[in-house]
Order: C-alpha cells, then structure tokens, then sequence
C-alpha cells in the first residue's frame, strides 16, 4: 500500500511539472532591476555605531523614547530630523514611538548611508498603540 502512495505522488509531481503547473521562476521570486524589486534591506554591521534620524511624517505629534531615555520627547510634523545614537551591540538601539490618543503609526526605515538609519514616521497602521524599531545584534532592524 505505501509503494502505491509513493509512485502515486511521483506521477502526479511529474505529470504537474510536464503541464507547466509548476514554474521554479514563480518560486525564486525574481525580479527585474529596480522595477519589481522592494527595497534592499537595511543592514548594518554588527558591532557598529549608528546614528538614527528620526522624522514625523505625520500630521500628528508623535511621542518618541529609547532605551537609556528616561522621559518620552515629542516630535511635531514639520521639524527637523531628530538624531540620537545607538549601537547593534547590547544594549541594542531601540526605539518606540506612539501618538497619545492612539492614532495608528507606521515606520518606514532607511539606511541614507552606511551608519545612518533615517526613522520615518508616518500615518497609518494595521494596530494603534506603541510600535517600535529594534536594532539586532547582526546589524538587522525589526520594525515593531
């Protein structure tokens, strides 16, 4: 019975991959230069000194604290970027920032230049509440 279940599931991966079901490019997920592609992924190097700039985006103020700050500063739309200093090592940067009625926040990061991670806070979310950035140890940004 099991040799029977066996060739079973190899004449249908057969019969799948000779009908053109299956394609290897669909899998890969390739993409064509900057067209197709999202953006490269910010990475630093472990280890590393990084200055973070962080800008409101959003037509709200937008309280923002990270670890060593012992009291949340406010950043209003408009102002220049805010720039602090963190590390991938322990303590890793990390980073929160809300609104105080709970108006749903997002972050998009970028690495402008190596050692520089720009924090840009926008409208919008899937959830209200705090949302955060988290620098790992191996240079990798999570965003909360």
């Amino acid at each position: 019975m099991l040799k029977i279940f066996k060739r079973f599931n190899v004449v249908i991966g057969l019969a799948i991959a000779s009908l053109g079901l299956f394609s290897g490019d669909a899998i890969a997920g390739t993409c064509v230069a900057s067209s197709s592609c999202g953006p490269p992924r910010v990475q630093f190097a472990p280890g590393s000194r990084v200055t973070i700039e962080v800008v409101n985006l959003a037509p709200v103020p937008v309280y923002i604290q990270h670890v060593g700050m012992m009291y949340p500063d406010t950043i209003f739309f408009g102002e220049p970027p805010t720039i602090l200093s963190g590390t991938t090592l322990t303590p890793n940067f990390s980073l929160l920032f809300w609104h105080y009625e709970g108006e749903t926040l997002t972050a998009n990061v970028l690495q402008p230049s190596p050692g520089v991670m720009r924090v840009e806070i926008r409208p919008g979310g899937a959830i209200s509440g705090n949302n955060g950035i988290y620098l790992r140890n191996d240079g990798s940004v999570d965003i909360l």
